[in-house]
């Protein structure tokens, strides 16, 4: 029996084996890839939101200092 065949095989197997293996790593990375999503436009409202909040919290911030001067 020659070990050449065994070996040839084996080879064959191996190279199969990486480049499957290499090719299916590739597709699940691509499949996983951050997908744009609308969070911007989100993101967008809530800061206006919070602009808004915050407005609103010196607003109220003004009338107390304000109130806090007529006690005083």
């Amino acid at each position: 029996m020659s070990t050449k065949p065994i070996h040839r095989i084996f080879l064959l197997v191996s190279i199969v084996s990486f480049f499957g293996s290499t090719a299916l790593a590739a597709v699940r990375a691509i499949n996983n890839a951050p997908q744009p999503s609308r969070e911007n436009t989100n993101v967008e409202s809530s800061s206006v939101e919070a602009q808004r909040q915050l407005q609103a919290d010196r607003l109220q911030l003004k009338e107390r200092e304000q109130g806090y001067k007529i006690v005083l």
